[in-house]
């Protein structure tokens, strides 16, 4: 596992967190770099991921919250373009959303085309964390991303929004959540399809 630090294989269970935070406080002893990438791994395609990202997508709360406040990066990008913040949304975890977006997390961030083709298993067009939230159905992250100030109507490379996302995977607390918001119906994506049409499809 090349680049792989201490930090990181103790970011993958619940199991490990006193040792994560054992190493977090020696981290911040010794002014260690919480911001290492690995080269290789986690899986075959990845690499870049910092301990955050790590311990993001596992879920560990707690050690997100240490490693925040040890000052990591809240927006590193891993080699496919997902910020933690992008991470959490896409697996739904709320509480640590909240903390990423108050450690100053970009609300707005969008992997680029290049970053998500390095990865086979990423097989729609890259979004921002809202309507990455939106896709999968978080209506809680949702709103608590609108509630922050994320771009209701911030388009990806291929004209989607996240009210887009949220209509064409049938999730329609989200689209109640992003309509109360006001996000704009009436926004055409690149082949010139409305979140409406979509729900006809």
């Amino acid at each position: 596992m090349v680049g792989w630090t201490p930090l990181h294989a103790c970011c993958h269970s619940a199991s490990m967190m006193a040792a994560a935070f054992k190493i977090i406080e020696e981290m911040q002893r010794t002014g260690g770099n919480f911001d290492t990438k690995t080269v290789r791994g986690p899986g075959i395609f990845n690499s870049g991921w910092t301990a955050l990202h790590m311990a993001t997508a596992y879920g560990l709360e707690p050690v997100v919250a240490m490693i925040l406040n040890a000052g990591a990066d809240v927006n590193c990008r891993n080699s496919y373009g997902f910020t933690p913040l992008i991470e959490a949304c896409h697996r739904g975890f709320i509480g640590i959303a909240r903390l990423l977006i108050e450690s100053k997390a970009q609300l707005n961030s969008l992997p680029t085309e290049q970053e998500a083709d390095s990865c086979p298993l990423l097989c729609a067009p890259p979004q921002a964390p809202l309507a990455e939230a939106a896709r999968f159905g978080f209506a809680s992250i949702v709103e608590l991303l609108l509630n922050a100030g994320a771009d209701k109507n911030f388009q990806n490379s291929v004209g989607w929004t996240a009210l887009h996302e949220a209509a064409f995977f049938n999730h329609p607390q989200c689209v109640q959540k992003l309509l109360v918001h006001g996000a704009d119906a009436t926004i055409r994506s690149q082949q010139g399809v409305t979140a409406w049409q979509l729900t006809q499809l």
